[in-house]
């Protein structure tokens, strides 16, 4: 799928009906991938394309720092920490389309919805368009959503059993370890997920 930027669009955007306030627009989120596609946040102010540049400190876990005094091999005891920003204007010249999908946009719809900001040298060249704004009927998804919530409700209640704790979950472990080891042995058993959950509780 890749990876993609955020956008924050400062300025009015072409909405089609106001069916969230001006304001809430001013502070949605979108993505893009017509940028650096490296998860980076930018902006879309009247004084034109705005990035956050981020420097980060390497923060080690003390299990990472005493593993690696004993020269070991440990390589999860650590992890990046930001440790300031500053937002800076790009020098960008071409088009930046941005889009989003707003679920439950008006009570009964989702919103698949899509702009485009023209820039040259860096700065906003007219107005924004519309490119996209598809109202979706929400009522499966909600209904779907409401069932998946159910199921794992019901899952977890299972998992509180004497059957699940003392016995259940160290046989998913067992099946777990074993489809795995197959599925290292030449890719064999592909589609074995669907396989491996029958023999699971």
């Amino acid at each position: 799928m890749g990876m993609f930027d955020n956008v924050i669009c400062k300025v009015p955007l072409p909405v089609k009906v106001r069916c969230k306030p001006a304001l809430w627009w001013k502070t949605a989120e979108f993505q893009t991938k017509d940028l650096d596609n490296a998860l980076f946040d930018y902006e879309i102010r009247k004084s034109g394309l705005w990035r956050r540049h981020v420097e980060y400190d390497v923060v080690e876990t003390e299990e990472y720092k005493k593993d690696k005094k004993a020269g070991g091999f440990l390589d999860l005891g650590w992890y990046m920490e930001e440790k300031n920003s500053k937002w800076k204007k790009e020098n960008y010249t071409g088009t930046v389309n941005f889009y989003n999908i707003i679920f439950d946009v008006d009570g009964s719809n989702d919103l698949d919805v899509e702009f485009q900001a023209l820039f040259k040298d860096g700065n906003l060249d007219g107005k924004i368009k519309l490119v996209e704004w598809e109202l979706r009927d929400n009522a499966e998804r909600k209904e779907s959503g409401k069932k998946r919530k159910e199921k794992m409700k019901a899952r977890q209640e299972y998992e509180k059993k004497w059957r699940y704790k003392y016995f259940g979950k160290y046989w998913n472990n067992f099946v777990f370890f074993i489809f795995t080891r197959l599925r290292k042995i030449g890719g064999w058993l592909s589609g074995s997920w669907k396989l491996e959950s029958k023999f699971k509780f």
